[in-house]
């Protein structure tokens, strides 16, 4: 199961969903009510932008666009006209609220060619336009106080291209696999973006070393630290601070991008991704049903709450 956490930078609501699972709407910490995916197939991403939710759905190659307050269907985008390829399907979504524009990134099932970054008007509800054609599939995320799109290729080409939300046209692109060198790349859309320096972080699967992106000036370094092998990294962007839920689960690895001390914050590791809350600084474990859940403390890393849930 691959939960995606969205939340809107003007209000409280949060959007969570699963791949085959009904997505529910959260306002606070109040659920709002589920979202019914009896009208997609199979849904790959959620989006929540100017009030409404869209959602990619590989099957019918469409995005389907539901009222964030209502939960009401308001229509379908078909975006077979637009993509690069008969075997395309959108992927990843990112959204830009200051535009009103959302980012489709389709997915080149034949995983030999280039696939398509689309763009559509949340307002107008329709297809603007084409941003780029790129690599296979491509993850899309947003740094929207410094106006960048980033669109990150982790398959046959490992590269960052970054682009201007204003004008939407590129700045460079960025080769990181030359800068991390072997391995496995891991990258959580939004949630490895530092949103206080911009840097783009990148954890290896084989190795115990992780890339850090210099998003605004496209530079890259690895930093080599022991335990730091693992999944998908997460910023605390309020404490300048990196985590990484190793490979062999014994805790979660921290660097201090301040003081340059990387460790390991010896909580229960349940092996799944890792979620930042602002508002109470600290990081979450996405737990799956019948899987334990834990929370670390932002400042003192320290580990507040074990909880078993299903059981």
């Amino acid at each position: 199961m691959r939960l995606r956490f969205r939340t809107n930078v003007v209000s409280t609501v949060i959007v969570v969903g699963s791949i085959l699972l009904f997505p529910f709407v959260a306002q606070g910490q109040t659920v709002a009510g589920t979202i019914d995916s009896s009208e997609g197939a199979f849904w790959e991403d959620i989006q929540l932008l100017r009030a409404k939710v869209f959602v990619s759905d590989s099957t019918a190659k469409s995005v389907l666009v539901y009222d964030a307050n209502s939960l009401a269907l308001r229509t379908e985008i078909l975006l077979e006209p637009y993509l690069a390829h008969t075997y395309d399907a959108p992927f990843d979504l990112a959204g830009c609220e200051a535009t009103g524009t959302l980012y489709v990134s389709t997915h080149d099932t034949a995983a030999t060619s280039a696939s398509r970054i689309l763009m559509i008007d949340a307002e107008s509800e329709s297809v603007t336009g084409t941003l780029v054609d790129t690599c296979c599939h491509a993850f899309v995320a947003i740094d929207e106080s410094r106006a960048r799109l980033y669109v990150i290729s982790l398959h046959v080409y490992k590269t960052v291209e970054s682009f201007d939300l204003n004008t939407n046209t590129s700045l460079g692109t960025l080769d990181i696999g030359a800068i991390m060198g072997d391995g496995l790349m891991g990258w959580a859309e939004e949630r490895s973006i530092n949103k206080a320096t911009g840097e783009l972080a990148f954890s290896n699967h084989h190795y115990d070393r992780f890339l850090l992106v210099d998003g605004p000036n496209l530079t890259g370094e690895t930093v080599s630290a022991a335990n730091s092998r693992g999944y998908v990294p997460t910023w605390n962007w309020q404490e300048n601070k990196l985590y990484i839920t190793t490979i062999d689960w014994s805790g979660y690895f921290v660097h201090d991008r301040d003081t340059g001390v990387s460790g390991i914050a010896n909580c229960v590791n349940d092996g799944t991704e890792l979620f930042f809350s602002e508002a109470m600084n600290r990081i979450y474990s996405g737990a799956e049903v019948n899987h334990d859940t834990t929370i670390i403390d932002g400042t003192t890393d320290s580990c507040l709450v074990h909880r078993e849930l299903g059981g």
